[in-house]
């Protein structure tokens, strides 16, 4: 039968409307944005379906058992749009250039974002698709980020939002990022751990009272948050 229907989910924060599709025939895959969470890691309480079949005359409800969870992880800090993954992080960007070596490494194929300078013509003639130059410096880890959670709370939640922002962007360009923290040191992206457990990590973390133990020092060109030329353009 046809049912018209809403999923909500039920959080310590409140109720949360998932999405409204218009009309249900069989099963579905409901897909849908939970707005006004907090930064964090939400448990999931109870999920329900309710309808409002037919013509919206009455209503039924149906409480689901379910465990899950929602990440909230921290709203990314504008970064300039281009084809460079590190656009927008000013100094920091500068920084980056100095890790590895422009030496050629190899050949691989086009991928979006890929600068026009390193597409190696010859060889995308001969095999009849782009294929850029890949070199040493892009081949290791793309970048080191660093988050001291000593810091003040706004100052904090500003170096978060950078995470964030830097890491999508990473995602995108198939690069890679290191990030550390107090008691936290992974490398995520292209061959690492995955995005979504980076962004997970961004939403639980908490600030760290100021005797806490400081951060070890980064390698070659790693970039402290936040950084001064983002901080005022959070998302």
């Amino acid at each position: 039968s046809d049912v018209c229907s809403s999923d909500l989910v039920h959080t310590a924060s409140g109720k949360h409307l998932i999405e409204t599709p218009a009309i249900v025939r069989g099963e579905v895959l409901v897909r849908g944005r939970i707005g006004g969470l907090p930064r964090g890691v939400h448990e999931v309480q109870t999920l329900r379906v309710q309808s409002m079949h037919p013509f919206g005359m009455c209503r039924g409800e149906v409480a689901c058992a379910v465990q899950a969870d929602v990440v909230a992880y921290p709203a990314p800090a504008t970064l300039r749009a281009g084809r460079d993954p590190w656009a927008g992080l000013g100094e920091g960007h500068l920084a980056l250039a100095s890790v590895g070596s422009e030496a050629i490494a190899g050949l691989r194929e086009y991928r979006t974002g890929d600068r026009l300078r390193d597409v190696h013509w010859k060889a995308s003639a001969r095999r009849m698709k782009p294929v850029v130059k890949e070199r040493e410096g892009e081949s290791a880890t793309g970048l080191e980020i660093r988050i001291d959670r000593r810091l003040p709370g706004d100052r904090l939640e500003s170096a978060l939002s950078q995470a964030s922002a830097i890491l999508l962007r990473a995602a995108i360009q198939h690069r890679s990022v290191m990030l550390r923290s107090q008691g936290h040191a992974a490398t995520y992206g292209d061959g690492h751990h995955p995005l979504a457990e980076a962004l997970r990590w961004l939403a639980a973390a908490q600030a760290l009272p100021e005797d806490a133990a400081a951060l070890p020092p980064g390698g070659t060109g790693a970039l402290d948050l936040p950084l001064a030329e983002l901080e005022a353009t959070r998302a």
